[in-house]
């Protein structure tokens, strides 16, 4: 249980990095993931400048290297509200979420992706049904486990990237990686 709980925290920690508004709301959810990971990390000198280079690879104005959008990485035109995103919201809508950020910010931004896999997994530990898993697995293993490494990549292959932000992004991965593996696969489902 204790390994859920490091999980569910790390996942909330992600979660409130990716969608923080400025520098003190990206330290504090940074504080929490080095909590949540128990690890060393690079501890930033001065946080406006990495709310720069956060807001330069996924906030813009410009044109972004990184975009937190799954509909980017996902759709075969790359573009923000697309089908994919609308299929998200309709798994949202199953679960019993919407985004309080409707008609700000597209579905499938990283952080609100991230809010359901907690919510995915809280319903998990109180009603465990076959419907609900195969829900899962679909979330985690054939839509996050399309985009996050490719996102991963794009960040990880950007020059100038903070040390603070590899840090949150190599944990994204490596939450990510420990969650798929964590899925049954359908063979094991249906024994």
């Amino acid at each position: 249980m204790i390994n859920e709980e490091k999980a569910l925290l790390r996942a909330t920690s992600l979660r409130d990095f990716f969608i923080a508004r400025d520098a003190p709301e990206m330290a504090d959810a940074y504080q929490s993931l080095i909590k949540s990971v128990k690890t060393a990390a690079p501890i930033p000198a001065d946080w406006k400048d990495i709310e720069f280079a956060f807001n330069r690879l996924f906030v813009g104005p410009n044109s972004l290297p990184s975009p937190p959008f799954a509909s980017v990485y996902i759709d075969s035109e790359p573009q923000i509200m697309s089908p994919s995103t609308i299929r998200i919201r309709q798994i949202y809508g199953m679960l019993g979420l919407t985004s309080p950020y409707e008609g700000s910010l597209p579905d499938d931004h990283l952080s609100l992706e991230l809010d359901a896999s907690i919510h995915f997994k809280t319903a998990l530990n109180r009603n465990d049904s076959a419907e609900l898993r195969g829900l899962w697995r679909y979330f985690l293993v054939d839509h996050l486990g399309l985009w996050i490494p490719q996102f991963v990549n794009r960040v990880l292959s950007t020059k100038g990237v903070p040390q603070a932000i590899l840090f949150a992004v190599n944990q994204l991965k490596d939450w990510l990686k420990e969650e798929i593996s964590a899925v049954p696969t359908v063979e094991q489902v249906n024994l």
